[in-house]
């Protein structure tokens, strides 16, 4: 992935399990090493070992898969819309809905 953010890895850790990611600027924010992922330099060998590590341990599969879908409903889209609209009711003065 060479997003400047990187909506594919929160798509993939709302739908699939844990990944294996290479190390670039924002993932760090989004992987937790070894809970929700992995952050593995650059090259075919270090990926392939920990999807080999994913593909043998069928408990490390499901709760790492676990904490990815836990850790990307941070940025669920009702989640930030309600945090936007937050922002811009106080920006505006005004009082966001389901707050009175």
């Amino acid at each position: 992935m060479a997003e400047t953010y990187p909506v594919v890895l929160l798509v993939e850790q709302a739908l699939s399990p844990a990944d294996a990611v290479q190390v670039r600027s924002l993932h760090e924010e989004l992987v937790a090493e070894g809970v929700n992922g992995w952050l593995v330099p650059f090259g075919a060998e270090a990926i392939r070992e920990r999807l080999h590590e994913l593909r043998d341990d069928v408990a490390l599969r499901a709760r790492m898969s676990v904490a990815a879908l836990a850790s990307s409903q941070r940025y669920a889209w009702d989640r930030v819309a309600d945090e936007y609209h937050a922002v811009l009711a106080d920006a505006a003065g005004a009082t966001p809905p389901g707050t009175r």
